[in-house]
């Protein structure tokens, strides 16, 4: 079972959420629903395994966690849509 988070960690998703949802351009309740359901997954799930991945300290657990919030539904959209060459495509737009 997933270790449930603390109060900074969700602090830090509650702001990239706000900032997303006011950034964003209004489309309906159910896409601002869809769009916090997107950010809470992937910065609960993904946050952890991000940080061990990349061997970095936990002290970097809140700001990966808001990233991870705030392109959550871009990267779950991407993801969807990946095909090998999206992924050269976008491994030509990093190099750049």
């Amino acid at each position: 079972m997933h270790n449930f988070p603390d109060l900074k960690f969700w602090l830090a998703v509650a702001g990239a959420i706000v900032l997303k949802l006011l950034t964003s351009t209004w489309h309906s309740p159910l896409r601002a629903l869809i769009t916090v359901i997107a950010a809470v997954f992937m910065a609960w799930i993904f946050t952890d395994p991000l940080l061990e991945f990349m061997n970095w300290p936990k002290s970097y657990r809140e700001p990966v966690a808001a990233l991870l919030a705030l392109t959550a539904d871009g990267t779950i959209k991407w993801i969807i849509r990946v095909t090998p060459e999206n992924i050269l495509d976008t491994w030509k737009d990093f190099r750049k």
